[in-house]
This record gives structure tokens, C-alpha cells and sequence, in this order.
């Protein structure tokens, strides 16, 4: 027996969201991308890794009012990343939202029915889940006049201890 999903309207406020972090954009090559994010729109380097356990790096850029875009592309011959840039190109990946309580969040959203993957808990400075956009939340705005279906865009929940 499935238990009803809560209505998410009347859950206004409930997954503790402290802030929008940043919205990570999936490119190709993090320098060819630098041009646009960074000598054109002004973003200032601030961070760069490579997670070659998850086959991708990123490069994070901050913009005035701290607002922060993360490059991330991949590495290696495969993976989520590669995948990801097949099917939908360079993009959009997913937008980061700090949350009060990460384990809270999570319980939150799947009590409103919404899909949440990718859990990670084990690291102290950075946990992470994610919502999936097969939780049936569509962003309708991006339909593009060649496209049949919106664009699907992954919001993450994250509790952090480095801010």
C-alpha cells in the first residue's frame, strides 16, 4: 500500500531551503566555456576540482550579490556527464539549494511524492540528494520551438558546513 503524497502547496517552506548555492551548467570543456562565464558575464574563478571517482570536474564562478554559476564537465570516455551532454547538450544541469536539515529535506519531499536520488551522506562538509525531474515538476518556460518536451532540469538539496 503506497502512502498519498502530500500536496505541495501546502507545504510551503517545509524542506528548510536557506539559499539558492548555485546553478551548475554542463559544458563540454570548462575552459572553452570561459569566454562567455567568465570574461564576458565577469564571473571570478573560486573554486576547481577534479572527481575522477565520478568522471566529471568543475570550476565554480562568482557573480556580484554572491550568486555562483559551476561549469562541470566531463572526464574520461563515459559517464553521467557524457550522457547527459548527448541527450541534451550544454545546459542547464541542475540548481543547488542550501537546506537547513539535509535528512529533513529529503523526508519532506517524498512525502509531497517527488522522486529524490542520489542520496549522499558521507561526507560532513557537503551532503547532497537530489530531486529528479522525473518527479513530474517540468520547467514549461524552457520549450524551445523545436522541442516536443520541456526541459528537465535536477534540483539539488545540499546541507553544507563550509558557509
Amino acid at each position: 500500500m503506497h502512502e498519498q503524497a502530500t500536496d505541495i502547496g501546502s507545504m510551503a517552506g517545509e524542506l528548510g531551503v536557506e539559499a539558492l548555492d548555485h546553478t551548475a551548467i554542463a559544458v563540454r570543456d570548462i575552459q572553452a566555456a570561459l569566454p562567455l562565464y567568465r570574461d564576458l558575464l565577469g564571473g571570478v574563478p573560486s573554486g576547481f576540482e577534479r572527481i575522477s571517482s565520478k568522471g566529471f570536474m568543475w570550476m565554480t564562478l562568482r557573480y556580484p550579490n554572491a550568486s555562483q554559476v559551476e561549469l562541470i564537465a566531463p572526464m574520461g570516455e563515459s559517464g553521467f556527464l557524457h550522457n547527459f551532454l548527448a541527450r541534451r547538450g550544454e545546459g542547464t544541469h541542475h540548481l543547488t539549494f542550501i537546506v537547513r536539515d539535509l535528512r529533513h529535506a529529503v523526508l519532506r519531499a517524498r512525502a509531497a511524492g517527488l522522486r529524490v536520488v542520489d542520496e549522499d551522506y558521507s561526507q560532513a562538509q557537503w551532503q547532497e540528494a537530489f530531486i529528479s525531474p522525473r518527479s513530474g515538476l517540468r520547467d514549461d518556460r524552457a520549450v524551445g520551438a523545436d522541442q516536443h518536451e520541456p526541459t528537465r532540469t535536477r534540483t539539488a538539496l545540499v546541507r553544507s558546513k563550509l558557509s
